[in-house]
């Protein structure tokens, strides 16, 4: 006698990362997803808690994919609240890993890394939901910045040390200017300093 046994949906690989932890930047947020199922068309996936940007509401949030088939299409809807919601389409597998990108501005507040969560709905005939799955974020240092890769982590770029001296005080001697500056962070090629 055979008994009933459950299978939970579920994405087994879930994690993310960015590009730049700077305040007023624009940062690319990279995601990867794997489900543990195929999803039929129109179910759909929130990432959540990606508080501390910008970004206005956008409707058509341009997604980018890094790897894998474009199971959410090309575009997601993005709530300034800090979310994004992608919606599966085109009839593809998505329990193939896929890893996609978008882009944000960095909110110019430092913060640490809010945390993301994922939720998903399977529809069709299904109608299942799960939510609250942590969403791991990378702790790479980017731009000199521990954790800096973490997803929405921010830090206001400035001077831990900025000093100025002369090697003469008088009148119409030659005089040596010696500046000393160190930053917080490691600024990007091309960044000035006035």
């Amino acid at each position: 006698m055979g008994g009933l046994g459950t299978f939970v949906g579920t994405y087994t690989e879930r994690n993310s990362s960015q590009s730049s932890p700077l305040a007023g930047g624009s940062n690319t947020i990279t995601v990867t997803l794997e489900a543990n199922l195929d999803l039929p068309d129109g179910s759909t996936v929130t990432l959540s808690g990606l508080t501390g940007t910008q970004t206005p509401s956008n409707a058509s949030l341009p997604i980018s994919y890094v790897s894998g088939s474009a199971v959410y299409g090309t575009e997601g809807v993005w709530n300034a609240n800090g979310s994004l919601v992608l919606t599966v389409c085109c009839g593809l597998n998505t329990s193939s890993a896929v890893v996609i990108s978008f882009e944000v501005v960095n909110g110019d507040v430092g913060q640490e890394s809010p945390g993301a969560v994922l939720d998903f709905y399977i529809g069709g005939t299904v109608n299942y939901a799960v939510s609250g799955l942590s969403m791991p974020t990378s702790s790479a240092t980017i731009l000199g910045v521990v954790g800096g890769a973490g997803v929405l982590k921010i830090v206001v770029a400035g001077f831990d040390e900025r000093r100025m001296g002369q090697s003469n005080p008088l009148v119409n001697g030659s005089n040596t200017f010696t500046v000393t500056l160190t930053t917080n962070v490691e600024l990007p090629d091309g960044s000035t300093v006035t």
